[in-house]
C-alpha cells in the first residue's frame, strides 16, 4: 500500500467517524497539486479536517493535518465559558514522531472592572528550544483615562507588541502552527515583569504609553511610545518610541504618510531616509493599484514602481502589493521579480444555491524574455454546491515551463 493510499484511507476512517456523531459539526478540506510531468500527488497533497463538539458552553474542537509525506499536526481543544469566566486550552501532537508538542492554557474572568488572567504553556523536548514549561498571570484595569496592564512571568511570556508568541515549525517542510503563549524556561521560578500605562498625558503629549520591564537578571528597559504626532501636515504624522536600557538609549521613529484613494486608484507611498539618521530626502512611489467594480466582476492591475521595497505576495496570499518588510512580518511569500499583474475576478450563484468564483492572475517580470516580459498564469475557480459543499481548481504555468494543476474539496456538517 502506497503512503498517499494509507492517508487517503485513514482520512476516510476520521470522516466516517465523525459523521457517525450527529451532535459534531465539522468541515473537511482537501487539496491535491498534480505535476504534469510526475506523478499524482508528485508537487504535494494536503488535507485539514476540523471537528467541533458543542455542549452548552463548552466546545471541543479536533484539528488534523495530513500532506503526502505522513500525518503533520494533530491538535485537540477546549473553549468554555461561565459567566465571566473563560477558559480554553490547546495540545498539539506531531503523530509522525508519536511526540507530544505543545500544550497551554489561558483562563481569565472579569470582577469589579478589572481583568485577571493566568496562562500557562509547556513545550515538548522534541521541538526546538524545549523541553520548557512556564505560566504568567496577568492584571489589567482602567483609572480615570489610563489603561494599565500589569504581567508577572514564571517562565513563560504572552504575545504582544513586545514579545512575540511562538511557532512550531516542521523542519522538514516549512509548515508551522503558531501560538501566543512562549514558554522560554524549564521551572526557574520569577523570570520578568512588565507594567504598561497607556492613555496618561505628559506636558504637550497626549495618549503616551509607557511600559517598565525588569527580569530575574534585574532592569531591563523603561521604554515610552506614542502614535501618530501630529507634523502640521495632513499627509503625515510620526510613531515615535523611546528605550531606555541598563546602559543603553534607543529611539525609533517611524513616519506614515496618510492619503487615500483616489476613486479606483491606490498610490503606495514610503518616505526614503537621507543620509543622517533623521531626515528624510523624499517620498517615493512604491506602487499603483487600480481596481475597478462592475457587476459581478472585479478587475485590478498592480505596478510595482520600487522592486526593491515593494512587492507582489503569491496567489495563496491573495497577490497582494505590499512592503517586502510587511510580507515578511506576515510570513508572506512573495514574488520578488514580477513588476506587474492584471487580475480578473468573476463572482455568481452556482447550482442548488451555492456560489460561484472564477480568478486569473496574468504576471509579468521586467528581465523576462517572453512577449510583453510575461511570467506566470494562474487561475483558481470554486463552486459552491448547496452551501456544505464546495470544489475547487486550479491551474497554474509559468515562463519557465512549470507547471501545476490543482484539485480540492471541502465540505461542512
Amino acid at each position: 500500500m502506497s503512503r498517499s493510499t494509507a492517508i487517503l484511507g485513514l482520512l476516510i476512517a476520521l470522516v466516517a467517524l465523525s459523521l457517525s456523531a450527529s451532535a459534531l459539526d465539522g468541515e473537511l478540506e482537501t487539496l491535491a497539486t498534480i505535476d504534469p510531468d510526475a506523478t499524482v500527488f508528485g508537487n504535494g497533497f494536503q488535507s485539514k479536517l476540523t471537528i467541533d463538539h458543542t455542549i452548552s458552553s463548552i466546545v471541543t474542537t479536533s484539528y488534523s493535518e495530513l500532506h503526502e509525506f505522513g500525518f503533520l499536526w494533530q491538535e485537540f481543544g477546549l473553549a468554555a465559558t461561565l459567566g465571566t469566566f473563560e477558559f480554553e486550552a490547546e495540545t498539539l501532537f506531531g503523530p509522525m514522531t508519536a511526540g507530544f508538542l505543545y500544550a497551554h492554557y489561558v483562563a481569565e474572568m472579569s470582577l469589579g472592572g478589572v481583568d485577571l488572567g493566568t496562562y500557562g504553556a509547556l513545550l515538548g523536548r522534541q521541538v526546538l528550544g524545549g523541553p520548557a514549561d512556564g505560566f504568567a498571570f496577568r492584571l489589567a484595569g482602567s483609572a480615570g483615562q489610563m489603561d494599565f496592564v500589569s504581567i508577572t512571568e514564571f517562565g513563560a511570556r504572552i504575545a504582544d507588541d513586545d514579545f512575540d508568541g511562538i511557532t512550531i515549525v516542521h523542519a522538514a517542510s516549512g509548515f508551522s502552527r503558531s501560538y501566543r503563549m512562549d514558554p522560554i524556561v524549564l521551572g526557574r521560578g520569577f523570570t520578568g515583569q512588565k507594567i504598561t500605562v497607556r492613555g496618561f498625558t505628559f506636558c504637550c503629549i497626549e495618549d503616551l504609553e509607557a511600559t517598565f520591564y525588569t527580569s530575574c537578571a534585574g532592569f531591563e528597559y523603561l521604554q515610552f511610545a506614542v502614535d501618530g504626532i501630529t507634523t502640521g501636515l495632513d499627509w503625515l504624522s510620526l510613531d515615535v518610541m523611546l528605550r531606555f536600557g541598563l546602559q543603553t538609549k534607543a529611539m525609533t521613529v517611524e513616519p506614515a504618510l496618510h492619503i487615500g484613494d483616489v476613486i479606483c486608484f491606490t498610490p503606495h507611498l514610503f518616505l526614503r531616509p537621507g543620509l543622517s539618521r533623521f531626515s528624510i530626502t523624499a517620498i517615493a512611489f512604491g506602487g499603483i493599484e487600480i481596481a475597478c467594480q462592475l457587476p459581478g466582476v472585479t478587475i485590478r492591475e498592480i505596478s510595482v514602481l520600487y522592486p526593491g521595497h515593494y512587492v507582489i505576495s503569491t496567489p495563496e496570499h491573495g497577490s497582494l502589493l505590499e512592503s517586502i518588510l510587511d510580507a515578511i512580518n506576515a510570513g508572506h511569500d512573495y514574488h520578488p521579480d514580477f513588476w506587474e499583474l492584471l487580475s480578473i475576478e468573476i463572482d455568481g450563484k452556482a447550482c442548488c444555491g451555492g456560489d460561484f468564483s472564477f480568478l486569473l492572475n496574468t504576471y509579468f517580470d521586467g528581465n523576462s524574455n517572453h512577449l510583453f516580459d510575461w511570467a506566470m498564469l494562474s487561475i483558481e475557480s470554486h463552486v459552491g454546491m448547496g452551501g456544505k459543499y464546495d470544489l475547487s481548481l486550479g491551474f497554474s504555468v509559468s515562463a519557465t515551463g512549470e507547471r501545476e494543476f490543482r484539485l480540492g474539496f471541502a465540505f461542512s456538517w
